[in-house]
C-alpha cells in the first residue's frame, strides 16, 4: 500500500479502532498495546501485567515492544498521543513531534500506558477506511 504504514502503525490502529470505532475519543494505551500485541504476534503474559502493574519488571523484548508502540504514536503520522511519551534522545536533532526518530532518551521515558491515551488522526481514519475497502 502507498500510505508508508508499517506492520505495527496498521496494528495499533486497528487496536484503537477496536476501543473506539471511529478513533475520535482517546483511549487508554495499555489496552492499545495488548491488542496491537496480538495483532503481531509479540503478546505474551509478561507484557500483560507490565501493561497493568504499574511496579512491574518488563523484559527487554517487551519494554522495547512498549517503546515502538511509543514512537509509532509521537511520530503523530496515524495516531495522536495524550500524556508524557518521553523524550527523543537529542531534542536538538528532533524538535517537534512529528518527526521520526530513532529511539527515547533513557533519562527521560514515556509514562506508564496505563496513564497515557491514543486517538487516531483524520490520516489513521483514511488507514482505516482504506483497509476496510
Amino acid at each position: 500500500m502507498a500510505d508508508g504504514a508499517t506492520e505495527l502503525e496498521r496494528a495499533l490502529v486497528r487496536a484503537v479502532h477496536e476501543r473506539e470505532p471511529g478513533g475520535r475519543r482517546f483511549v487508554k494505551l495499555d489496552r492499545v498495546v495488548a491488542a496491537a500485541a496480538r495483532f503481531v504476534d509479540r503478546f505474551t503474559p509478561a507484557l500483560s501485567n507490565s501493561l497493568v502493574i504499574e511496579v512491574a519488571d518488563w523484559t527487554d523484548d517487551d519494554y522495547a515492544f512498549y517503546e515502538q508502540c511509543v514512537v509509532a504514536i509521537r511520530t503523530e503520522r496515524f495516531l495522536e498521543g495524550q500524556g508524557n511519551f518521553g523524550r527523543p534522545r537529542d531534542d536538538d536533532e528532533y524538535p517537534t513531534l512529528n518527526v521520526n526518530y530513532p529511539e527515547l532518551d533513557d533519562d527521560w521515558p514515556p509514562a506508564h500506558p496505563r496513564v497515557l491515551e491514543c486517538r487516531l488522526t483524520d490520516r489513521g481514519r483514511a488507514l482505516l477506511a482504506e483497509a476496510d475497502s
